[in-house]
């Protein structure tokens, strides 16, 4: 079954997207008093990405390192699609588009994410057709594809599919470790109240496990990474492309690629300064490429009017060591909340998921410690 491809993918995509120039420091408060101003810890800000009125979430580098895929949603459309776009990784106009665009599926829900590029252009991604407004996917497929104009597309899998023992009907965060290789962090879903007695129900992603794959000339098979049981996000790190997850939100661990007894890698990144009486700080997502990872997380600090909440983005050592902070928000300063870091492959750019009010969008930083 084909799906139409739109604006397909150029040759190189070097095209560059000036950067503000101005950087600032500041020193954490030791109580109730004003918070310093928002902005970076390297020597350019971080240019937004994506404008969309939609949700612009779930970024991933190519794995050449010369592109950025994401997830988006269709402005103007009822029936509530989702795409996967490809912009360069500088930032720029977006070079390529997947939608499911054939007729037949109008009157549906269709969510195209989790996508991984391939250096040789093997497209994975995941696909889920549902009815509009329905809670739960009615069909999930791990797809396989390519960035050329009327390129057919490969089924590989159809979700719920075993991982050995366990059960995934969900795939995301796919990454290409070999010609025929990934890995992705499986899931299960489920529908539940959002508050006791409630009548509005929300889906919730259930965590399982990192898995392995294989693609084969019948399919894809799933192998579960054992180790990693309950990883809630996991980022691959040198050498044989460890794998350092989280199960809390407190430490990574990390485990060899074929499994085994995990080990502590990274605890919560030490704040600059000591952290007032009564605040709290936990990791709330992370990603890790080769030798280096991004640790953002949250740190409540009480005060006489309320808490407020800063959220700061560190790199340091897969292995443990120096934190060296790059970005830093402040709920006072600032509506912007960061969600989700993804590295580039060489470890100098990252990619954050932002969110203000109902708009969610895709910043860049340059220039990592």
């Amino acid at each position: 079954m084909s799906m139409r491809l739109i604006n397909p993918i150029v040759a190189g995509l070097m095209v560059s997207l000036a950067l503000g120039a101005s950087g600032c420091t500041h020193t954490d408060p030791a109580s109730v008093v004003t918070p310093p101003p928002e902005g970076p810890f390297t020597n350019a800000s971080p240019a937004q990405l994506t404008f969309n009125s939609g949700r612009d979430e779930l970024p991933s580098f190519t794995q050449d390192g010369l592109g950025i895929l994401y997830s988006f949603q269709v402005s103007n459309r009822t029936d509530r699609d989702r795409c996967v776009g490809l912009l360069p990784a500088e930032g720029g106009s977006r070079r390529f588009t997947l939608c499911e665009s054939r007729r037949g599926f109008n009157d549906s829900t269709d969510n195209l994410a989790a996508s991984a590029l391939s250096s040789a252009g093997a497209l994975l991604y995941v696909a889920s057709t549902s009815r509009t407004n329905a809670q739960l996917p009615g069909t999930t497929r791990l797809t396989l594809s390519d960035t050329s104009e009327g390129a057919s597309t490969r089924t590989l899998i159809t979700m719920p599919v075993r991982a050995g023992s366990l059960l995934v009907d969900w795939l995301v965060d796919i990454r290409w470790i070999g010609p025929a290789n990934f890995v992705a962090l499986g899931q299960q879903f489920t529908v539940m109240p959002r508050c006791p007695g409630c009548a509005q129900r929300d889906t919730i992603f259930i965590p399982i496990a990192v898995v392995r794959g294989e693609i084969t000339a019948l399919g894809a098979t799933l192998t579960p990474v054992l180790g990693t049981e309950g990883a809630v996000a996991y980022g691959l790190a040198a050498p044989g492309n460890d794998i350092v997850f989280r199960t809390n939100q407190v430490a990574l661990q990390r485990v060899a690629l074929e499994g085994g007894l995990p080990v502590v890698a990274i605890g919560v990144p030490p704040p600059e300064t000591s952290l007032p009486p009564g605040a709290t700080r936990m990791i709330v997502d992370h990603d890790c490429q080769g030798g280096k990872c991004a640790v953002l997380t949250i740190t409540q600090i009480p005060s006489l009017s309320g808490p407020y909440f800063e959220r700061e983005i560190y790199t340091l050592p897969a292995s443990g060591g120096a934190a060296s902070r790059f970005g830093f928000t402040s709920s006072l300063t600032s509506p912007r909340v960061w969600e989700a870091v993804r590295l580039s492959p060489d470890g100098s750019r990252a990619v954050v998921v932002t969110r203000a009010v109902n708009q969610v969008d895709l910043f860049l930083f340059t220039g990592l410690p």
